[in-house]
């Protein structure tokens, strides 16, 4: 989304320090999240085996389908840790470290704190939040997937700002589906309570109640990435329209240098000479 000039000597050097900088961040981010996750999958699986399949709280911390909901999540955190990295070399797509640590500052808050640390029961609108941080970010990622087909060399692309911003609320909006779609299928299939349907203690909800917090996800990702969408829309815009100054510019000067006139041909002196 953004156009990169040839720098100065001086300002490569800062450039690469904060590269450097930010990959290190994003080491250290990633082995803290990935040790949490790897503790948290055997403390699941323990809890799993002690816990009986019918006892509710007080009796146990947490119901037997709780801790299945806590070793599943686990599990796929640790396996979608990977995805920039599948993104980067598989699809040649590069990932910039800030946005690989913000997707993994999510799942830490998503899967570490939400589900094992019970977060989403804890604080009664950590869901919201994440669904807020999610919808934005997955709008960035379309931003940046579309901005790589249009400026790639073997796609005839010249995408306007409203599609690129279209594209990318889109995409956010139907990841944000997948999602919801995913959670009623593993309630539906393993008895969790992903979509929230049941209370702590496994009273099931009834009426609204059992779709507000569903309802809640859809609401919050779609108001989320349409404020990214439109931010984005203004960025690309503007970005657009200073390289076609820079680029009327850059033709005008070149115009003049090519119908700059040689001197007039003058026979006498010529003949002077």
């Amino acid at each position: 989304m953004t156009l990169r000039c040839g720098p100065e000597s001086d300002a490569a050097e800062t450039k690469s320090d904060k590269k450097l900088n930010a990959s290190t961040i994003k080491q250290i981010v990633s082995v803290i999240l990935w040790l949490s996750l790897f503790v948290s999958s055997g403390y699941a699986i323990y809890r799993i085996i002690i816990t009986a399949p019918d006892a509710v709280p007080p009796d146990t911390p947490r119901t037997q389908a709780d801790y299945i909901l806590m070793l599943v999540s686990c599990i796929g955190g640790i396996i979608v840790m990977g995805l920039p990295s599948f993104i980067g070399k598989k699809l040649k797509v590069i990932v910039p470290d800030g946005l690989t640590i913000a997707y993994f500052i999510f799942l830490y808050a998503g899967v570490f704190l939400g589900e094992v640390q019970n977060y989403f029961h804890v604080f009664a609108h950590w869901d919201v939040l994440l669904h807020s941080f999610s919808g934005g970010l997955l709008a960035i990622l379309g931003f940046k997937l579309i901005c790589l087909l249009n400026d790639w060399d073997k796609l005839d692309m010249h995408l306007s700002p409203f599609f690129i911003a279209l594209f990318g609320f889109c995409f956010a909006v139907t990841i944000g589906v997948i999602w919801e779609i995913y959670e009623f299928s593993a309630d539906s299939l393993l008895g969790m309570n992903m979509q929230k349907y049941m209370t702590e203690t496994g009273e099931k909800l009834i009426g609204q109640a059992a779709l507000q917090d569903t309802m809640e996800d859809f609401i919050v990702n779609v108001v989320s990435a349409f404020i990214i969408s439109v931010a984005g829309y203004f960025s690309v815009k503007n970005k657009q329209r200073t390289y076609h100054e820079n680029l009327l510019t850059h033709f005008d000067e070149s115009a003049d240098d090519a119908f700059l006139l040689p001197p007039a041909y003058n026979p006498a002196e010529k003949k002077a000479d």
